[in-house]
């Protein structure tokens, strides 16, 4: 049963999510991670509360780490819903246009100004910032960076695009 309530969070949390996002419109992965860990800790309390961790300790640690998991997971795919990268505008001008010159596929992705969005983006979530027409990572940026790297490479991901 514990599993069945573990899926039931993790939909409740995707529905809030998906909720928040198409009224807010701004995609924020540090909301993302905000809400997950408020989320996982109400799950966690209440169960507490209701001595429901103390049988089979072993297999709700088990639907834990699938929750997380199921987490990650989603985070890994819900970006691209909101972040349009380049391949995506390459591949719309394509299809309309059924082939391209490769001068009007990069111009293409200069009028749509890409990375600058996507600059703008990451200083607003406080990832980046700027300094003498440089760029570094804030240390939000650089755990965030680690933390990935660290999933990537667990799991075997490469990353494209």
């Amino acid at each position: 049963m514990f599993f069945v309530y573990n899926i039931f969070f993790f939909l409740l949390f995707v529905i809030f999510c998906k909720l928040f996002f198409i009224k807010k419109r701004e995609f924020s992965y540090t909301l993302v991670f905000r809400f997950y860990f408020l989320f996982i800790l109400i799950f966690i309390l209440a169960f507490y509360q209701l001595d429901y961790f103390k049988e089979e300790i072993q297999f709700k640690l088990v639907c834990v780490t699938f929750n997380f998991l199921l987490f990650i997971s989603y985070v890994l795919t819900i970006g691209v819903k909101f972040v349009n990268s380049p391949s995506y505008f390459i591949i719309d001008y394509l299809q309309k246009n059924k082939g391209a010159d490769y001068k009007d596929v990069l111009k293409i992705l200069n009028e749509n100004s890409i990375l600058e969005k996507r600059i703008v983006n990451l200083k607003n979530e406080n990832m980046i910032y700027e300094k003498d027409y440089n760029i570094y990572l804030t240390q939000k940026g650089l755990a965030f960076c680690r933390f990935f790297s660290k999933v990537k490479n667990f799991f075997n991901l490469k990353s494209e695009g």
